[in-house]
């Protein structure tokens, strides 16, 4: 059950650190000096961050407390989901802001030109070959239906001899 929660709590660990460098980078523009833009950023979304983390927190905590035997199962999960959401908001609230102000460069405008000129070039290249990129999109599906396929079929005991009805 703690790999089930961290698998939940994953999205929120890089959510988390995902809104400290948009808004860093948003602020990158106008402010001066890193420090002071990193801090500035981590003013504006940290009540949300903080806000959104005790709700999680207030969601998966009280599975850790259930009784019976579904508490048994479910006592790790609570405390991992709870401790692992904990853990992104120290990282996004301390961490985060620190390594934006360091590592985080300006951005220029001819950056943004260059890739919007690569991406349009790949889109038109998609866009040229479609019936090429249609046949590997059908085949990647079949492929993906094969294996699901397998993988339901290589689930039923091999003794298992029962007929569904």
């Amino acid at each position: 059950m703690s790999l089930l929660a961290l698998t939940l709590v994953i999205g929120v660990l890089v959510d988390d650190a995902i809104v400290e460098i948009e808004i860093s980078s948003a602020t990158c523009a106008w402010a001066r000096r890193r420090t002071r833009r990193a801090m500035e950023a981590a003013d504006e979304i940290g009540l949300a961050v903080i806000a959104t983390t005790f709700t999680l927190i207030a969601v998966f905590l009280p599975t850790a407390f259930m009784s019976g035997i579904v508490g048994r199962f479910f006592k790790q999960f609570g405390w991992t989901a709870s401790l692992a959401v904990f853990a992104s908001l120290v990282v996004a609230r301390m961490l985060t802001p620190m390594m934006a102000a360091y590592l985080l460069a300006p951005r220029t405008h001819d950056a943004n030109r260059q890739r919007l000129r690569l991406y349009m070039r790949g889109v038109h290249w998609v866009l040229a070959h479609r019936r090429r990129d249609g046949h590997l999109c059908g085949a990647v599906l079949r492929a993906v239906a094969c294996a699901v396929v397998d993988a339901a079929i290589g689930i039923r005991a091999a003794d298992d001899t029962t007929r569904p009805r």
